[in-house]
């Protein structure tokens, strides 16, 4: 019925998952629980890819050890939407380290 009650019953089933609603966020499930995520700010331009950088950002928290789901939603969230404020579903080189040195930023000053 909702992005919260389908991320709490997806997750008696995976252990992980994820469910977005656009502008009003996320929610991560586990467990049974679901953990809401707020959107991170942006103008959106074109939400083409949105979701795409969304599970980027997300397995790239994953990959790097993020346990904090909290910390893991805001890396998912502020990926798609460096994607979500432009024209387009690539980034320019300046946008894509833009991006990586908030997370090094982010990833150091974590409950990692």
């Amino acid at each position: 019925e909702t992005p919260a009650s389908s991320a709490r019953y997806l997750s008696h089933f995976v252990p992980l998952v994820s469910v977005t609603d656009g502008p009003s966020g996320s929610y991560i499930g586990v467990r049974g629980e679901a953990v809401y995520i707020p959107p991170s700010p942006c103008l959106p331009v074109d939400t083409c890819g949105a979701g795409d950088a969304y599970a980027s950002g997300f397995l790239y928290g994953i990959l790097r050890g993020v346990s904090d789901l909290k910390d893991l939603g805001t890396l998912a969230a502020r990926t798609a939407a460096v994607v979500v404020g432009q024209q387009g579903t690539r980034l320019s080189v300046q946008d894509a380290v833009d991006l990586a040195e908030s997370f090094a930023f982010h990833l150091d000053n974590s409950a990692i």
